[in-house]
């Protein structure tokens, strides 16, 4: 989802936004996608790919489940992966990609954040 950036289109204005403020974070986004670099510009490249985690997923899934070891094998091998370094950052990232805007409204409307 973030290899090539966050869309343009993102950043529209739906109800109750600031057209102004939302128009002010596309045209920022087109700079960081251009390379003037921005908030998430920890790497030079995105390390992590949804397909990535697909294919590990699909491995945990397709292995053999015929009896109650092989089950706690998939167990472990989904918890060694839910809890893997570059799923937590993945996490986190699109976690802040969708609430920021949120977030900015809400305060805009005199919503306490904490």
């Amino acid at each position: 989802m973030l290899k090539d950036g966050i869309p343009t289109k993102a950043f529209n204005p739906v109800e109750g936004d600031d057209a102004a403020y939302a128009n002010f974070f596309a045209k920022q986004n087109d700079k960081e996608r251009e390379g003037q670099g921005g908030l998430f510009d920890l790497f030079e490249e995105t390390k992590v790919a949804n397909t990535a985690f697909a294919e590990s997923l699909r491995r945990i899934t397709a292995a053999p489940s015929n009896t109650l070891r092989d089950v706690h094998r998939q167990a472990d091998a989904y918890e060694e992966w839910k809890s893997s370094a570059e799923y937590a950052h993945l996490i986190v990232a699109n976690t802040l990609v969708t609430a920021a805007p949120v977030l900015h409204q809400a305060a805009r409307n005199g919503a306490t954040l904490c």
